[in-house]
């Protein structure tokens, strides 16, 4: 069965492509509203894609956004709301023993929602991660790979005459 069709509940239930964003990602889209990741936006506005998130991930993204440098592009309130009206949230569950340590402690908690919400993939830049993308269940990739995971979105405006 292809990755991006693992079905980890019932059929009604199935879920194109579990997917967690590390705050890098996060902030290009929300942020800066990276045109290279625009595709990452739409698959996941459209249900191609769904992406999961704990409290964790989620208080983090929220002070990242509040720093000034962030602030001043976006409203940080504004931005983490549109994130939670957008993720599943998730419970987190204790990491199985073979999950890998990231050399960064703080990165630590996106191997865990992976892994806790049996998520596909997570997307990120950061080196740390990626290196242990061998190591782990689910696939870490970075955004340009994710994306050549997604089907072609196509986005519908209207134009009046």
């Amino acid at each position: 069965m292809a990755i991006d069709t693992i079905d980890h509940k019932s059929p009604a239930e199935a879920v194109r492509l579990r997917a967690v964003l590390d705050t890098n990602v996060l902030v290009s889209l929300l942020v800066y509203r990276d045109a290279r990741y625009a595709r990452i936006w739409s698959a996941w506005a459209a249900g191609q894609v769904l992406v999961v998130a704990n409290e964790a991930v989620a208080a983090e993204l929220g002070r990242v956004l509040a720093r000034p440098e962030f602030a001043a592009r976006c409203a940080p309130e504004e931005a983490l709301a549109a994130y939670r009206a957008r993720v599943q949230m998730v419970e987190d569950r204790p990491a199985t023993a073979g999950l890998p340590r990231c050399a960064d402690a703080d990165d630590q908690k996106f191997l865990e929602l992976a892994e806790s919400a049996d998520a596909h993939v997570l997307v990120t830049e950061d080196k740390a991660l990626l290196r242990l993308r061998r190591r782990c269940r689910f696939a870490i990739e970075r955004p340009a790979a994710f994306l050549e995971r997604l089907p072609a979105v196509v986005t519908i405006t209207s134009t009046t005459s």
